[in-house]
């Protein structure tokens, strides 16, 4: 990394060695790479050692941190910030990958308008359909605006100054999920300065077959009843306007969770229930992913944007 900015990336992983080294291998074929590197390993069945970083020069520090017991994603990454000694973090999920030009850019970016968090689009790619399309999230962002959707993205996508994290904590760990949104709720209620790079620098893999989506969405439901207590005076300030759009963007993510996990029939009563609150393209286009399923869903979003 040369001078300005230094950063360092926290990848947590549990069970998914093949992966993991995959991810590491995208961040040696940086074109600037990052100072440091941790891996957090949340006592995976799979033998994993310092060996993985053999493939990186002396000049990247590189941690392995390995938990004693399973503690999930949440405290694993909030573990490995706080190990971390550069000024900027990123974060990488293990079954991810970085684009080859991500730390340049943020590097560049971040020397020409310094910010507080930054985050870009992704590829998202479906392994087993072999389809791909790019995410699209908000330039603008403020926290009422953040509060109706995660219009950031998920955690690959996203890099926060270490200096800017309260106690080097971030994730909620009583969350059972979306506690990438959830991040980026605290992080804006403290008037962080988002910057958006509007080019795709993450590679985001969606494995169906791998049975890695769960099959419920009670955890997402009980993950928005802890979210709506914590910024409950900031829900009821709302609009009517920005609670239609916001339950509209709840039940989507419901909907999308069902068509995940093959619960068509749940799906189509969310996409039902989607065009009562609000009947737009969008609950029209979730209503016929439910009866056509997700290989369709996934082929119309990237057709689209050929």
């Amino acid at each position: 990394m040369s001078l300005g900015l230094t950063v360092s990336v926290v990848i947590t992983t549990c069970n998914r060695l093949g992966d993991l080294r995959r991810a590491l291998l995208s961040l040696v074929a940086q074109e600037v790479l990052p100072d440091e590197v941790v891996v957090v390993d949340d006592k995976s069945d799979d033998h994993i050692d310092g060996s993985i970083f053999d493939i990186f020069p002396t000049s990247v520090r590189c941690t392995l941190l390995v938990n004693d017991d399973r503690r999930g994603a949440n405290y694993c990454r909030n573990f490995g910030i706080s190990k971390v000694t550069s000024e900027l973090v990123l974060f990488l999920d293990d079954d991810d990958q970085f684009e080859r030009g991500k730390i340049r850019v943020i590097r560049d970016e971040y020397l020409k308008d310094k910010f507080d968090v930054v985050y870009h689009p992704a590829i998202i790619i479906y392994m087993d359909y072999g389809i791909s399309y790019q995410s699209f999230p908000a330039e603008n962002i403020d926290f009422l605006s953040l509060l109706c959707s995660n219009c950031v993205g998920a955690t690959s996508m996203v890099g926060v100054r270490l200096e800017f994290l309260q106690n080097n904590k971030l994730f909620d760990e009583r969350l059972p999920a979306l506690q990438d949104w959830d991040a980026w709720l605290s992080l804006a209620e403290r008037s962080g300065a988002f910057k958006y790079i509007g080019v795709p620098l993450t590679r985001y893999y969606v494995k169906i077959s791998e049975g890695s989506i769960s099959k419920s969405i009670d955890k997402q439901k009980a993950a928005i009843d802890l979210i709506d207590k914590k910024y409950s005076r900031w829900i009821t300030s709302l609009t009517s306007s920005q609670l239609k759009a916001r339950n509209g963007n709840i039940n989507s993510l419901f909907f999308l969770k069902s068509l995940l996990s093959g619960d068509r029939s749940s799906a189509f009563r969310y996409a039902l229930k989607g065009i009562v609150i609000n009947r737009s393209f969008r609950s029209i286009f979730e209503l016929l992913s439910a009866v056509f399923g997700l290989r369709f869903s996934v082929w119309c979003r990237s057709y689209l944007q050929r």
